[in-house]
């Protein structure tokens, strides 16, 4: 039987789901956000004996969710020092519209990369973020951010930008 690996793409449930599929043994804890390709590297010809599952997001939620985590975020997180670059960048952003307006400026941060950058077209499984429940009753929360519904936030323009920056998202969940 072929072992699981997680691909995790971030503010797609990954805390929860390696949970449920831990990292393989002898693998670094600091090789959590590993695209597909870099994991294929690291295991060599072991990683035809594995399989892959990962889990996507509408890329308007998962933006919301990048944006709101990182503005949240205290100095008692334990990512707190991991993420800096990436608040960083968030600093000059009054609010998530105004950030998403500029979104095509963020895709380099790893919790904007967009999902295909983790090579998702690739795995195996993939789930979506939107039907985990059913998918995988009992999946714990773990790390979500607190934030409003999308579509109750972002503004058409913002929706229309983050459309053009995550095209090829929008195209993979539809």
């Amino acid at each position: 039987m072929k072992s699981m690996l997680y691909i995790h793409i971030p503010k797609c449930a990954g805390m929860a789901m390696r949970e449920m599929f831990p990292l393989p043994r002898g693998v670094p804890v600091n090789a959590t956000h590993m695209t597909l390709d870099e994991w294929r590297e690291f295991f060599g010809k072991q990683f035809d004996s594995i399989r892959t599952i990962t889990v996507v997001r509408h890329p308007c939620d998962r933006f919301l969710s990048a944006f709101s985590y990182l503005k949240q975020q205290t100095s008692e997180h334990p990512f707190w020092a991991h993420d800096k670059d990436e608040r960083f960048a968030l600093a000059q952003y009054h609010n998530v519209n105004e950030a998403a307006l500029n979104a095509k400026h963020l895709l380099e941060l790893p919790h904007f990369r967009p999902m295909t950058h983790w090579g998702v077209k690739d795995c195996d499984v993939v789930l979506r973020y939107e039907n985990i429940g059913r998918a995988m009753p009992g999946l714990p929360k773990r790390n979500a951010s607190v934030h409003k519904m999308w579509r109750n936030v972002l503004t058409p323009a913002a929706v229309e930008s983050l459309t053009l920056a995550y095209w090829d998202d929008f195209c993979l969940i539809n």
